[in-house]
């Protein structure tokens, strides 16, 4: 095992491949990070170079496995897939989460459309219960 790899910090990505997940992957391994990045799409090899790739859907029950422990969660899926997961990402060594809503929190609030007024609601109680989730594990 090299320098490197002894103190690489080591990052979960969730929606890898996301808008998001596309430049930040590559940017954290150029920083010198391990990367477990978890996509629904496979993305061929499972390890190059720092990066493995998971194939996982954080609609199931459970996340695929990843290298343990883990300093950073790069939470890049849908926000209300999150706090479900957020316990046994604990489990895991999880130490910080750095989750991306988005402004339709906000635009959509007042929508004409009861769909969009859905999305708008459903981000609002997962940003709520992402927020008391993490300040209950610390």
């Amino acid at each position: 095992m090299s320098a490197l790899e002894k103190t690489a910090r080591r990052a979960i990505v969730t929606g890898a491949t996301s808008q998001i997940g596309v430049f930040l992957v590559p940017r954290l391994l150029q920083l010198g990070w391990r990367v477990d990045a978890i996509s629904r799409n496979p993305q061929g090899n499972a390890e190059i170079e720092r990066l493995r790739w998971a194939l996982g859907d954080l609609g199931a029950a459970r996340l695929p496995q990843t290298r343990v422990p883990v300093d950073t969660l790069f939470h890049l899926a849908a926000l209300p897939l999150l706090p479900r997961h957020l316990s046994g990402l604990v489990d895991r060594g999880v130490g910080r989460v750095i989750a991306i809503s988005s402004t339709s929190r906000l635009t959509k609030a007042d929508s004409s459309s009861p769909y969009e007024r859905q999305v708008a609601a459903d981000l609002a109680r997962a940003e709520q219960e992402l927020a008391e989730t993490c300040d209950g594990l610390g």
